[in-house]
């Protein structure tokens, strides 16, 4: 048996149908063109069950005629085939609407299907298309879509360039409470300061106080201490010791019966207050207390650098709301060089009056102060306003 017979009859067996591999057409192949119309025959003149194979009739033919043009035909042939599918996927991409027309129907709030765009070229278009539109919605749209089909530093790259894109994607990202990718894209695009008043908005959300001590003070070592002259860092830390004071102070008040038993009701819990609430209330339960100890009110306002005025002011309400009119005659009395004591005005009197007075101070309480206002007009007022003789 020739080398020729030997081949043509493997190429006729099952085995060969069903498992070889397709045979790509080779100009130069030393078969011969003799092989060819053979395995057209072979296809085309089996039994009457359908054939099996990896060509179909239709290739089978095409293989056929080939086998009998030149091989400068052949090239031509193969260079139209190649023009002609060429030809298929331009018109195919030319069957998807244009980025004009996307723009057009994602700003009316129609549903678009955008997954057709693959190329990066195409998506940054209509990304720089809504922008011009000024459409919002259609500009998150465009970015949310751009998010999950590109890589995170190509994407990360192009929106960073566009400021309006910029800021819808970090108010999505606000949104939908992806904290930590939202700090990551803040810091990466040179906005530590808004990265850290970000993550401080967060912190102070901690319902309990010992995480939220917690929340404050890991914000404070990883953002707010980068950042160079940054004004909030002494307020930040001051908040964080103001909370570490109220927890002990509100832990030791509610074992305390004095305090619980006291007529004046008691807040539930001032943790978490501000730092002229923390005062009014250690006015009004530990105004006695030496500078030394934690709930002193005069502790509180030298750790704290209150003012006078707002010490005075603070202490002046919450003295009367207990209504200890000796500790408030003491609050503005000052001792002079040689002994003797004076009266000082921190705070206008007409506006103590009106405080004594709103909280019940008796009338010989109320007349000592109006003895103090210097103006005749405004005592006579206050007098006639109050019924005061």
């Amino acid at each position: 048996m020739t080398s020729d017979q030997s081949r043509q009859d493997s190429l006729q067996s099952d085995s060969f149908w069903e498992y070889s591999k397709p045979i790509s057409f080779n100009f130069d192949d030393d078969w011969g063109t003799g092989i060819l119309p053979e395995i057209g025959k072979s296809t085309f003149e089996s039994s009457t069950e359908a054939p099996i194979g990896i060509l179909s009739t239709e290739s089978c033919r095409v293989v056929d005629s080939l086998s009998l043009i030149s091989s400068e035909e052949a090239k031509v042939r193969v260079a139209s085939y190649h023009k002609y599918f060429s030809e298929s996927r331009s018109h195919l991409s030319s069957s998807f609407p244009r980025t004009s027309t996307l723009m057009k129907r994602l700003i009316a709030g129609e549903e678009v299907d955008i997954c057709h765009l693959k190329s990066r070229k195409d998506k940054v278009a209509l990304l720089d298309a809504v922008i011009d539109s000024c459409e919002g919605n259609a500009i998150t749209t465009v970015l949310i879509f751009m998010e999950k089909t590109l890589c995170s530093k190509i994407f990360v790259n192009e929106i960073m360039t566009r400021p309006v894109a910029t800021d819808h994607y970090i108010d999505y990202l606000r949104q939908t409470n992806r904290h930590r990718e939202l700090t990551d894209f803040l810091i990466m695009s040179g906005r530590n300061e808004d990265a850290a008043v970000f993550n401080y908005c967060n912190a102070i959300k901690a319902e309990h106080m010992e995480t939220k001590i917690k929340n404050l003070k890991h914000c404070l070592n990883n953002f707010f201490k980068d950042l160079q002259d940054d004004i909030n860092l002494p307020s930040i830390i001051e908040q964080i010791n103001l909370y570490e004071r109220q927890l002990p102070i509100e832990a030791a008040d509610s074992k305390d019966a004095a305090i619980i038993e006291n007529p004046i009701p008691l807040p539930f819990s001032f943790i978490g207050s501000s730092v002229i609430s923390t005062l009014f209330y250690c006015v009004l339960y530990h105004y006695q207390l030496s500078e030394n100890n934690f709930a002193s009110p005069k502790a509180i306002r030298k750790a704290h650098n209150i003012s006078e005025r707002q010490y005075y002011w603070t202490a002046l309400k919450a003295l009367a709301k207990a209504k200890r009119w000796t500790d408030i005659d003491q609050l503005f009395q000052y001792q002079t060089f040689f002994g003797s004591k004076k009266v000082k005005q921190i705070i206008p009197f007409d506006q103590v009056i009106k405080i004594l007075a709103k909280e019940g101070a008796p009338l010989e309480v109320l007349t000592s102060y109006l003895r103090l206002i210097s103006n005749e007009d405004t005592r006579m007022k206050l007098s006639q306003d109050l019924k005061i003789k």
